[in-house]
């Protein structure tokens, strides 16, 4: 059974020219990230002066995509495993911390 989608606005441009970014889990598990612009800038491309894109990434992929993240963000880091750790305590995503010695 898929999680229930949830949603949130990452980033908001308003003015002449707007821009909102959401990201939002879908149905079936996976990723949505999605923008949509509005204003002259659009209207002089598209009649409707409005124009919505993003990238949809399958259940099956998010764990390529889960590294390609980290990968970006935190490589070098050598606090990486505490940051990332922080990260899915604060959102409630279950982890198992191990250790060796």
């Amino acid at each position: 059974m898929a999680a229930p989608a949830q949603s949130l606005e990452l980033a908001r441009q308003e003015g002449e020219n707007f821009r909102s970014v959401i990201l939002a889990s879908t149905e079936e598990g996976g990723l949505d990230v999605s923008a949509q612009d509005m204003g002259p800038t659009v209207r002089a491309l598209h009649d409707d002066g409005d124009y919505e894109f993003g990238i949809r990434i399958a259940p099956e992929h998010l764990a390529a995509f889960a590294f390609a993240l980290v990968r970006e963000h935190y490589q070098g880091d050598l606090d990486a495993v505490a940051k990332l750790r922080a990260i899915a305590d604060r959102d409630g995503v279950p982890t198992d911390f191990w250790t060796w010695s």
